[in-house]
């Protein structure tokens, strides 16, 4: 399980290529006090995977803050600018999970959590194909921005060009089962729960206790539950692929970069050690949320 003292050490480690630097903190506006105790001990049984979770938000806080800034300062285009939107918007979902889930509504999380790795996918493809950026900004309604999504990113045309990507720029030894299995299961699961079914009627009232094993509180109104360890991991293991398919794609795409970097800006620095921090913690922890069986351990 992911310690607080375990991501200090990392973060030690992994600034000291680059002269070390303090670990940031999220601004504390942007979230809620999970980290203070609750009556029953819940919130600290979802502490681990928030950890992960959060360094995932510190990081593209990070990244989106050092697109904003060449933006603002005109070194992107208007008609480049896409990856920037796209960037923000995983942003404000990931932050919008995490507050269902701390607010007990997991499976509005979950289905929050669908749109994100839309977003997210989307965002991969768009670091990755320039024509694409410019094409996606050139919709000027809704009727064009639909039949752009349905023709280019939707379903199995978004299959393609993220297995291409993937092709072109490999994934590294451990990662190649692990990313391949991930993403093909993910579609379908969260697709299921979008669907109107009886199961997806009893997963929005039912909630797995985090403190009491097999035990199930029925309650419409929402509650901490222990199943969000999932909808964490799968955001984070979202954003793990972004970061080596998409953000990686950024800094270096083989010619010019979208974002050059510039290990003299603050933000350059935390971005890039941020972002090393979660990749090794998502890696470390990959199986934890399937192997943990009794939430009261």
């Amino acid at each position: 399980m992911v310690t607080e003292s375990e991501i200090d050490d990392l973060w030690r480690e992994l600034s000291t290529p680059i002269g070390g630097m303090p670990r940031p903190r999220l601004m504390p506006t942007l979230f809620d006090n999970v980290a203070e105790p609750s009556d029953d001990g819940s919130n600290e049984f979802l502490l681990p995977w928030l950890r992960v979770y959060d360094q995932g938000l510190l990081w593209l806080t990070y990244f989106w803050l050092s697109l904003r800034h060449r933006l603002s300062h005109g070194t992107i285009s208007h008609d480049e600018q896409s990856p920037v939107r796209f960037t923000g918007a995983i942003l404000h979902f990931g932050v919008g999970v995490r507050r269902l889930i701390l607010a007990g509504q997991d499976y509005p999380a979950r289905v929050l959590l669908r749109t994100m790795s839309e977003v997210t996918f989307t965002a991969t493809v768009l670091f990755n194909d320039r024509d694409m950026r410019h094409e996606i900004q050139g919709a000027d309604t809704f009727e064009d921005e639909y039949k752009f999504w349905r023709n280019h990113l939707s379903g199995r045309h978004m299959d393609r060009r993220l297995r291409e990507i993937e092709e072109r720029i490999g994934i590294e030894g451990w990662a190649t089962e692990e990313f391949s299995r991930f993403r093909k299961g993910l579609a379908g699961e969260l697709s299921a729960v979008v669907h109107p079914t009886y199961g997806t009627a009893a997963l929005a009232v039912y909630h797995e206790s985090p403190t009491r094993k097999d035990y199930l509180h029925e309650t419409p109104f929402g509650a901490i539950n222990a199943n969000s360890r999932y909808t964490l991991d799968r955001g984070a293991k979202v954003w793990l692929y972004f970061g080596y398919f998409g953000y990686r794609r950024a800094l270096d795409s083989g010619g010019a970069p979208y974002l050059p970097l510039d290990i003299e800006r603050y933000d350059n620095r935390a971005m890039v050690v941020a972002h090393d921090v979660f990749e090794e913690l998502v890696r470390r922890h990959w199986d934890d949320a399937d192997r943990y069986g009794e939430p009261s351990a």
